[in-house]
C-alpha cells in the first residue's frame, strides 16, 4: 500500500507520449482539471514524439521517462495507447510497482493494474440509427487496415447488419488505414471502378469520414444531400467540419477525470488489490446523416474561432522565425541561455525552467582520444542546475538541485494544485536536460511548441559544438607551441614569442638576455637508470627554468636536452641572478628527490640590445658559446677530480 504524503494531498504523475495530439490533450485536461478541483498535484512527463520510429530522436526523446521519482508519487496514469514502444510502457508500469507506486492505466489493460477502459462500442448504434432513422439498407464501411486481425467496429457494424438481416458483400469494406488521404483514394477507386454509390458510408473514425466527404464533393457528390457519411471517435474536426460529422465520442476528457476520482481510493489500496473500470461512448448525431440542417450561427462562431487561430499560429510562427534566426547567431551556451530569454513568453506559461547538468560535460561520454563521441541516452546525473528560471515573469538566480527532486518548485508549500510539465530538451540522442513548465490555463502544447523547443535545442547543440571545437583548437595550438614532456614552449612557441620580445626591445632601445641550458649527463642516466628516469631529469630541468621565471622570462625546450629563455630589459646582472635561482632550484630538486642521480645542467647567457638587423640564431649562438665553454670547464673538473 503507497502512503499519502503527510499533508495528505495526492501527487499523481501522468505519463504519456506526443504532447500535441487531441487523444492525450483531451485526457490530460480531464486529469488536470479534476485534480484541480480536489486540489492533488499533478507532474505531467511526455516527449513530442510517440516513439514509433526507434531513431536516435526518439531515443532522446523518452530519455524524459528517466527523470521520473516514482517514490515521490503516490499513483502513476500512464496512457499506454500513446507509446509505440511496449518496452516504455512495461518498464514505466514495473518502476512504479518495484516501489510500491500504483498504476493506473487510461484505454488499456495491463495485469497488476487498476484500467480504465475504453471499449470500442458504438459503430452498431450508428448503423442501427442509419436503417431505423433514415432507412438505408446499402452501406459501404470503410475500415481501418486490410491486415487488422482485432478490428471490433468492422465486428458490430456486420453484426448490427445481420441483426437485420440486411445483405452485405464484402467487396464493400474499403480500407483507409486511419488516413483522409487513403479513404480518399479508396472512395475515388470504388467510383472510377464504374460501381453504383450506397445509400450510407459508415467510417471506423472522424479522420478517414472527413477525406471521403471532401473526395466525394470534388466528384460533385454532397453529404447529406446525395449520400450519408459517418464517424467513429468524436475529434474536433468532426465538429467543425461542413457538414458537422455524426459520429461516435470517445470519453477521452471522462477517462481523465475518471482517474483521478479514483486515484485515492487506489492509493490506499493494497497495491495487488487492482479494478477494472469501464468507460460508454456517447453517439452524436449531427449534419452528415442528414438529421440536423445547417446552423449559421454555429458555422459562423467556428469561422471565427478558426480565423483566430490562424491569427495566433502566424504570430506564433513570426516569432518562431526569428527565433530561429536568433539562435544561429548564438556562439557560447552562456549566449543561447541569455537568447532564450526573449521567447520564453511564447509559449505562455507561468512558472519556465530550463534544467541541465551541473557540469554540462558531465552527460558526455569521452573516447579514447578524449573526443566527444556522444551524450548518454538513458537518465541524468545526480545534480542539476536551473540555467534558466522564470517565475511569474520574474528571473530566478541559476540554482543546483538533486536530480530526484525534478523540480524544486514542485516541493514547495501551495495552497492550490501544483502542475508541472517536463519534456525533453536534446539533439538526435545527446541528452541535455529538460524543460520544465507550469501554467493554470495550460496543460498541453500544439504543435509549433515543438519548432520552439527544437529551435532551443539546436542552439545548444550549435553552441556544444563550437565550443568543443574552440577547446580543440587551443589543444591543437598548445600541441603547436608547447613541449609535450614539460608543458613549456618548444622551439616555434619560443620563436613565436622571442619576434615580439624583440620587435619590443628594438622600440624601447632596451637589452634582451638569451640564456641556453644543457642537461648534463642525459645518456648515463638513460643507460643506467632507463629512459623513465632520463624524462624525468628533463622534466626537472624545465621546472627549474620556470622557477627561476620571476621577470615574465619564456622558457623553452629546444630538443633533446637543450633549453633556452627569452627575457625584455634585461642585464647581465639579471642574468647571473637568474642563472644562480636556476641552479639554486635544481640543488633543493637533487636534496629531496631521493634519487641514485643528480641532475644538473651546464648554462650560458647573453645580453644585448638589439637592432632590427639583428638575427635571432645569432644570438643563441653567442649564448651556446658561452654554454659550451661552461660546460668544457664543468667536464675538465670533473677529470682533474678523477686523477687526483
Amino acid at each position: 500500500m503507497k502512503l499519502i504524503n503527510n499533508d495528505d494531498r495526492l501527487k499523481i504523475a501522468l505519463v504519456y507520449s506526443g504532447i500535441n495530439s487531441e487523444y492525450q490533450g483531451k485526457i490530460a485536461n480531464g486529469v488536470v482539471n479534476k485534480a484541480k478541483i480536489k486540489r492533488y498535484d499533478v507532474a505531467i512527463f511526455a516527449p513530442y514524439s510517440n516513439t514509433t520510429s526507434h531513431s536516435e530522436h526518439d531515443y532522446g526523446e523518452e530519455n524524459i521517462y528517466e527523470l521520473i521519482n516514482y517514490q515521490y508519487f503516490d499513483v502513476v496514469i500512464i496512457l499506454p495507447c500513446t507509446m509505440a514502444s511496449e518496452e516504455n510502457v512495461l518498464n514505466i508500469i514495473n518502476s512504479a510497482k518495484r516501489v510500491g507506486t500504483p498504476v493506473i492505466v487510461v484505454d488499456g489493460d495491463y495485469p497488476g493494474c487498476n484500467n480504465i477502459q475504453i471499449k470500442s462500442q458504438g459503430i452498431g448504434d450508428i448503423t442501427e440509427h442509419l436503417i431505423t432513422k433514415h432507412n438505408v439498407i446499402d452501406f459501404i464501411f470503410m475500415s481501418t487496415y486490410k491486415n487488422e486481425v482485432d478490428n471490433d467496429r468492422l465486428s458490430e457494424f456486420m453484426a448490427t447488419i445481420n441483426r437485420y438481416g440486411l445483405k452485405f458483400n464484402e467487396d464493400k469494406i474499403l480500407y483507409g488505414n486511419y488516413s483522409a488521404i487513403d479513404a480518399a483514394h479508396a472512395i475515388r477507386e470504388y467510383i472510377d471502378s464504374g460501381r453504383k454509390l450506397p445509400e450510407a458510408i459508415v467510417c471506423a473514425n472522424d479522420t478517414m469520414a472527413i477525406g471521403v466527404i471532401d473526395e466525394l464533393r470534388n466528384e460533385g457528390i454532397y453529404v447529406p444531400d446525395d449520400i450519408l457519411v459517418t464517424g467513429f471517435e468524436g475529434i474536433k474536426l468532426a465538429h467543425a467540419n461542413n457538414p458537422s460529422l455524426t459520429t461516435v465520442t470517445l470519453p477521452y476528457y471522462e477517462c481523465g477525470e475518471k482517474a483521478v476520482d479514483i486515484a485515492r481510493e487506489v492509493a490506499m489500496r493494497p497495491i495487488n488489490a487492482v479494478m477494472n473500470y469501464e468507460m460508454k461512448n456517447k453517439v452524436t448525431i449531427s449534419q452528415s446523416c442528414g438529421c440536423f440542417g445547417k446552423n449559421l450561427t454555429e458555422d459562423n462562431n467556428l469561422i471565427r474561432n478558426l480565423y483566430s487561430t490562424i491569427d495566433k499560429n502566424t504570430y506564433y510562427s513570426k516569432r518562431l522565425i526569428r527565433m530561429g534566426e536568433k539562435m544561429t547567431s548564438v556562439t557560447t551556451l552562456d549566449e543561447t541561455f541569455d537568447a532564450v530569454r526573449e521567447y520564453i513568453d511564447d509559449i505562455q506559461v507561468d512558472k519556465f525552467y530550463i534544467c541541465i547538468p551541473e557540469k554540462f560535460e558531465s552527460c558526455i561520454v569521452k573516447d579514447k582520444y578524449n573526443l566527444t563521441k556522444k551524450y548518454k541516452r538513458t537518465g541524468y546525473p545526480e545534480k542539476m542546475i536551473k540555467r534558466v528560471a522564470r517565475e511569474y515573469g520574474e528571473y530566478k538566480e541559476p540554482e543546483y538541485f538533486d536530480s530526484k527532486l525534478m523540480i524544486p518548485a514542485m516541493h514547495e508549500p501551495s495552497d492550490q494544485s501544483r502542475i508541472f510539465f517536463f519534456t525533453p530538451i536534446h539533439f538526435q540522442d545527446r541528452n541535455f536536460g529538460y524543460l520544465c513548465t507550469s501554467s493554470n490555463n495550460n496543460t498541453s502544447f500544439d504543435a509549433l511548441f515543438n519548432i520552439w523547443r527544437m529551435n532551443l535545442s539546436i542552439a545548444i547543440e550549435n553552441s556544444r559544438i563550437r565550443e568543443e571545437l574552440s577547446k580543440q583548437s587551443e589543444k591543437l595550438e598548445k600541441l603547436y607551441v608547447e613541449d609535450s614532456l614539460t608543458g613549456i614552449y618548444n622551439r616555434r612557441g619560443l620563436h613565436n614569442w622571442a619576434v615580439e620580445i624583440f620587435s619590443k626591445a628594438v622600440e624601447s632601445q632596451r637589452e634582451v638576455m638569451i640564456f641556453v641550458a644543457d642537461l648534463d649527463d642525459l645518456k648515463p642516466i638513460n643507460d643506467k637508470f632507463g629512459h623513465k628516469q632520463g624524462d624525468n631529469a628533463i622534466i626537472q630541468v624545465a621546472r627549474g627554468l620556470q622557477k627561476a621565471s620571476t621577470n615574465g622570462e619564456i622558457c623553452a625546450r629546444f630538443g633533446g636536452d637543450e633549453f633556452e629563455v627569452v627575457a625584455y630589459d634585461y642585464t647581465n646582472e639579471k642574468a647571473a641572478a637568474f642563472e644562480e635561482r636556476f641552479h639554486k632550484a635544481l640543488e633543493e630538486y637533487n636534496e629531496r628527490s631521493g634519487m641514485p642521480y643528480k641532475v644538473s645542467a651546464s648554462c650560458g647567457y647573453y645580453v644585448s640590445r638589439v637592432s632590427e638587423d639583428d638575427d635571432f640564431d645569432s644570438l643563441i649562438f653567442a649564448a651556446d658559446k658561452e654554454m659550451y665553454k661552461n660546460k668544457s670547464e664543468k667536464k675538465q673538473r670533473k677529470r682533474e677530480r678523477m686523477y687526483n
